[in-house]
């Protein structure tokens, strides 16, 4: 093994790869084969430069051998599987790749990751892989593998292989050696820039994952599209096309010399004798752990059960069979009025509901329900679950003489909506207040009115609403699935 890592040394030093003098690259103490990590000798330094990679040596489709043979793909699996493609090329070509110093310090079998458990073509005759596949049966884990059109990524992947890239592999790289090289790019690659795309960065993928990590990688995403350059270019001026053929040859002299690399930087001090963390993502669950990169830790507290919205109306339906569930078009209308009004701001003090740590974009698009409507580890109610619940414990408790004339099917116009997020705002104000009444030894100081300014009907239908919410079927249903 160690001779594995002098190989990668002097070939990281003769790429240009600079590393901190206080760091280290030793074996993992793990039964992975050829598992690194990176350790500090030294005390380092806030902000410190840990590892610097000239983006020369980065190993992308546009910088590998078949750059000018394999379909572009910007993002998503598109992106993983042509990665993929370039990846098992060069390992293919053995000392003869210019990444041959980094490629022989890589794993020697595929990365059990979890959407390649019980895969004869990536582990042989795998029975505990098969087994397992059993145990993640309706978890979040067989969740995180499916695709957002609920396909089988692996059936995708293979149909990449047989339709794509064993055109352009050596005979020898079967299917096999293709999974084996997306299990690495699945656990290993960055996204590096406009140009590159994914990316196998060397040395940076050598360290390893916690939430509260020591390190991060900066790159800047912002190049020239068509041809990478840093600086001011060809394809700057009007007239060029928007395209090109032309991909840049990193090993050329008249590539700029203004200095374009991916950095991993110190996000805090780092104490001598100890492993130094990047992370994966501060998001990433143990599910997505399993999924993409084959592991999982000791109490994740990104960890969440989730369902979509026909997960969760059939769960409701099941208790309630007369339950009467908003249409999602209504709930979002609904949903984005409460987050804006203040009535929301509430919600912080409750200690069974939370905001997850969306962004902008997630929370406009909504994407992926299962990913807001959910419980977390502590088992708090997400606030996008809390308020298609209250939604529905809302319509049991509202009898206006029909179905049609429901608060699930009027939340179209504007005015009732405004009627649903003030009710809402009732709701929520009780629950807190409730929620310090059970707090409390004896609980007979808390006035469950205090603060309200609704009608006394109003405020009877807010109680009423937020005894039901208070002990929801979803939380049961939460800790059988946990």
């Amino acid at each position: 093994m160690d001779s594995i890592i002098q190989s990668l040394l002097r070939w990281s030093s003769d790429n240009g790869i600079r590393l901190h003098p206080s760091l280290r690259i030793r074996t993992n103490d793990s039964d992975a084969p050829r598992s690194l990590a990176v350790f500090s000798d030294a005390f380092i330094k806030l902000n410190d430069i840990v590892a610097s990679i000239p983006k020369s040596a980065i190993l992308s489709v546009k910088s590998c051998t078949l750059a000018h043979r394999i379909p572009s793909a910007p993002y998503g699996l598109g992106s993983q599987l042509a990665l993929s493609l370039a990846l098992s090329h060069e390992i293919a070509q053995a000392a003869a790749s210019r990444w041959h110093g980094y490629l022989q310090s890589l794993p020697t079998s595929a990365v059990p990751i979890a959407l390649l458990w019980g895969d004869h073509d990536a582990f042989g005759v795998d029975s505990d892989g098969e087994e397992a596949t059993t145990w993640i049966t309706g978890t979040e884990v067989e969740r995180a593998v499916r695709s957002e059109e609920s396909q089988n990524l692996l059936d995708e992947i293979r149909h990449y292989y047989h339709s794509v890239a064993k055109y352009l592999l050596p005979r020898r790289c079967t299917i096999s050696h293709f999974l084996y090289a997306y299990s690495l790019v699945s656990s290993r690659a960055f996204m590096v820039d406009a140009y590159h795309g994914l990316s196998m960065v060397p040395i940076a993928d050598a360290f390893n994952h916690v939430t509260e990590n020591h390190v991060h990688l900066e790159c800047d995403y912002d190049v020239c599209p068509l041809c990478g350059s840093l600086t001011e270019c060809a394809h700057d001026r009007e007239d060029t096309p928007s395209y090109s053929s032309e991909h840049m040859d990193w090993q050329s002299s008249c590539v700029s010399s203004v200095p374009d690399t991916c950095d991993m930087i110190a996000n805090r001090p780092i104490p001598p004798s100890s492993e130094v963390f990047n992370t994966y993502g501060a998001r990433r669950s143990n599910a997505s752990l399993l999924a993409w990169y084959g592991f999982a830790l000791d109490g994740n507290e990104n960890d969440t059960v989730g369902w979509d919205f026909a997960e969760v109306v059939q769960a409701l339906n099941s208790s309630n069979p007369s339950s009467v569930e908003p249409s999602q078009q209504s709930y979002k209308a609904v949903l984005h009025a409460w987050l804006s009004s203040i009535g929301s701001m509430v919600t912080d003090d409750s200690r069974l509901v939370y905001r997850p740590d969306l962004d902008d974009a997630e929370e406009r698009s909504f994407a992926g329900p299962s990913t807001v409507l959910c419980i977390n580890s502590d088992a708090q109610l997400s606030v996008y679950l809390w308020v298609y619940l209250a939604i529905c414990a809302a319509n049991c408790e509202i009898d206006n003489g029909s179905v049609e004339a429901n608060l699930s099917q009027r939340t179209q116009s504007a005015v009732d909506v405004e009627t649903l997020v003030a009710l809402l705002g009732a709701v929520m104000d009780k629950q807190v207040l409730l929620e310090k009444t059970m707090s409390t030894e004896d609980g007979e100081d808390i006035d469950l009115d205090q603060g309200n300014h609704m009608t006394t009907e109003g405020r009877g239908l807010a109680c009423r609403v937020a005894y039901r919410h208070h002990y929801s079927g979803a939380r049961r249903d939460a800790r059988q699935r946990s």
